[in-house]
């Protein structure tokens, strides 16, 4: 059991509609990829600009809990909630090399969301299938 299961466990459960199954969870980001973060001043331009999540692959939607890091890691508090619904998306793919994973989410009203992952991050169970899963639940 990963160090930040049980608090997705109880986040989700208030968020999860009725008959709603979870297939996988894993800890991402949304903003610029590692070489960027590491040539653009690295910590301090990812605590300003980097926008942190718990998701989840469900059978209906890709939920996101937004969550802010602190300074010591990740701070266990919910600050907005997202969902991505299966109609919504128009297209899935995965990309990325080595442990670092993009999910490139293009969505049915035009436009597109990239999700960031790091496969050997700790912090929920799941991480290094959440990409496979929500691929192979979402593809078209």
């Amino acid at each position: 059991m990963a160090k930040h299961d049980d608090f997705v466990v109880t986040e989700l459960a208030k968020v999860l509609r009725p008959g709603e199954k979870v297939l996988a969870t894993g800890f991402g980001w949304r903003g610029p990829g590692v070489w960027a973060q590491a040539l653009l001043l690295g910590p301090l331009f990812s605590w300003l600009v980097m926008k942190y999540f718990y998701g989840a692959v469900t059978d209906q939607r890709l939920a996101l809990l937004r969550v802010k890091m602190g300074f010591f890691g990740v701070k266990k508090n919910v600050t907005a909630v997202e969902s991505i619904e299966r109609a919504d998306i128009a297209s899935i793919e995965q990309r990325g090399a080595m442990n670092q994973r993009r999910l490139v989410i293009g969505l049915s009203g035009g436009g597109s969301k990239v999700l960031r992952f790091n496969t050997i991050a700790k912090f929920v169970s799941g991480q290094k299938e959440f990409c496979g899963k929500a691929v192979e639940t979402f593809r078209r």
